[in-house]
C-alpha cells in the first residue's frame, strides 16, 4: 500500500529535461509572423505558459487579440459542470462564451477574425466537453476561411491508455461528439489532426505547435510543471485518470462517485453498499488498482448528508484498462445486489450518452460481466489503434 500512495503521489523520479508546452514554443518562436492580424483565442485557466504566464497576456501583450471565447465551466475554470456561462469582457477584450446559449462555436463569432487560437489543457476523456468545442470551432473556422492554431498540451496520464467503446448512431451529444474511445489517446494537437481529416475540414488551414521533451509513456507529474485544474472537480493529474474509470458511474442516479468529498472521481459508494464486503470482492481483479473500504457523508451534491459506503482505490503504474475497470464495479455491484434496480431503463438517462450506446447498460443490467462488454467493443479499440497511429506526434 505504502508503495501505491507514492507512486500516486510523486510517480517516478525521472523529469523530462526542457519541457515545454505548445505556448512555449509558440511564444519562442513563431507569434511574429501573425502580427498585424486579427487573433481570437479558445482559452480558459489551464492556458499558461511553464513559468504560469498566462496565454491571454502573452497574446494580449504581443498581438492584436480582438476576442476569447470560453469552454465549459467560464472562462475561470469555476462555474459547475452543466451550468451556463456568461459573456462579458476578460482584460479589456470581448469575451464570449462558448457554453452558454450557443454551445456550438457559430462562423459569424468569427467576424473580423484572421486566426483562431485553442490552447485548453484536457485530460483525454471524451465524455469532457472541451473536445467538443475543438470539434464545432474548427469547423465554424473552416467555414469562415480562418486559420487555427492548436496550442499542445500533454495527457495527464499515459498518452497510450486507450479503452472504451466508440459511439453509435443515435448517442452523440455534447458529452459524446466525436467517433472516438471513450478514453482514446491523444494530446490535444492529435486529436485536432484526426478531427480534421475525420469530418473532412479539408479547407481548414491547421497549425499544432507541438510541445517539447514530452514523452507519452510519462505522467504529468514527471513534467515538472504546475499542475492548473481544469474543473472544479480535477485538482490533481491523477483525478483525470480516476475521472476515466467512475465518470460514467457518476450518471447512475444511485451511485456516488467521490464528488462531493475530498475524493472527487476517486471513491464509488452508495448508502445501501457494504464497502469491506465491495473491497474484497473488487480486489484482483485488475492489474494496477487497489480498493479500499471507505465511507463519509458528502458535504454537497446528490448525495449531500447521506452517509455512503463503497471503496476508495488506488492506482500504480501498471495500470491501464480504466473503463473495463468501472464495468467490473458496476457487475459486480449488481451481482452483490440484485434488488437494487440502478440500471432500469429510467434511471441514469445521462449513462446511455456517456458510454454512447444503451447496449452497455442494458448487458450489465442482464447480468453480463465486464469480460462479456469488453469483447463486445474490444474490435472498436483495434480499428481505433490502427487509425490513431497516423495522428501521432510524439
Amino acid at each position: 500500500m505504502l508503495r501505491i500512495l507514492i507512486y500516486l503521489v510523486f510517480s517516478t523520479l525521472i523529469f523530462s529535461e526542457g519541457f515545454k508546452f505548445g505556448v512555449d514554443n509558440f511564444m519562442d518562436s513563431g507569434w511574429e509572423k501573425y502580427k498585424g492580424k486579427n487573433i481570437a483565442l479558445i482559452s480558459n485557466q489551464t492556458g499558461v505558459d511553464t513559468n504560469l504566464n498566462s496565454t491571454i497576456d502573452l497574446l494580449n501583450d504581443n498581438l492584436n487579440l480582438i476576442r476569447i471565447f470560453s469552454p465549459e465551466h467560464g472562462i475561470n475554470g469555476v462555474v459547475p459542470a452543466g451550468e451556463n456561462v456568461s459573456s462579458g469582457n476578460k482584460k479589456q477584450v470581448e469575451l464570449v462564451s462558448l457554453y452558454g446559449k450557443n454551445k456550438r462555436m457559430l462562423p459569424k463569432m468569427l467576424n473580423n477574425v484572421d486566426v483562431l487560437i485553442y490552447d485548453i489543457q484536457d485530460i483525454g476523456c471524451r465524455s469532457y466537453t472541451y473536445i467538443s468545442t475543438l470539434k464545432y470551432s474548427m469547423i465554424a473556422a473552416e467555414k469562415a476561411g480562418v486559420e487555427f492554431i492548436v496550442l499542445d498540451r500533454p495527457v495527464p496520464y499515459s498518452g497510450d491508455i486507450v479503452d472504451g467503446n466508440i459511439i453509435e448512431d443515435g448517442f452523440f451529444s455534447f458529452i459524446g461528439s466525436l467517433n472516438i474511445p471513450y478514453i482514446y489517446g491523444m494530446t490535444t494537437g492529435e486529436l485536432s489532426l484526426f478531427i480534421k481529416e475525420e469530418y473532412k475540414l479539408k479547407k481548414l488551414k491547421l497549425d499544432v505547435v507541438k510541445m517539447e521533451g514530452y514523452d507519452r509513456n510519462l505522467s504529468y507529474r514527471n513534467l515538472n510543471v504546475a499542475w492548473i485544474q481544469p474543473s472544479p472537480h480535477i485538482p490533481t493529474p491523477e483525478t483525470s485518470l480516476f475521472y476515466t474509470i467512475t465518470g460514467t458511474m457518476g450518471e447512475l442516479d444511485s451511485i456516488w462517485e467521490g464528488v462531493g468529498w475530498t475524493t472527487p472521481f476517486q471513491a464509488v459508494g452508495a448508502p445501501w453498499i457494504n464497502g469491506n464486503l465491495l473491497a474484497k470482492e473488487l480486489n484482483g481483479k485488475i492489474e494496477g488498482i487497489r480498493f479500499i473500504p471507505f465511507s463519509c457523508t458528502p458535504y454537497y451534491g446528490d448525495f449531500k448528508g447521506k452517509r455512503v459506503s463503497g471503496v476508495q482505490f488506488y492506482l500504480d503504474k501498471n495500470f491501464s484498462r480504466p473503463f473495463y475497470t468501472s464495468l467490473v464495479i458496476i457487475s459486480t455491484l449488481k451481482n452483490l445486489y440484485p434488488d437494487i434496480n440502478f440500471l432500469s431503463k429510467d434511471e441514469g438517462k445521462m449513462f446511455e450518452k456517456a458510454t454512447g450506446t444503451d447496449e452497455i447498460k442494458k448487458m450489465l443490467a442482464s447480468g453480463k460481466d465486464a469480460d462479456y462488454i469488453y469483447n463486445w467493443y474490444k474490435k472498436d479499440l483495434e480499428l481505433w489503434n490502427k487509425k490513431r497511429a497516423k495522428f501521432l506526434l510524439y
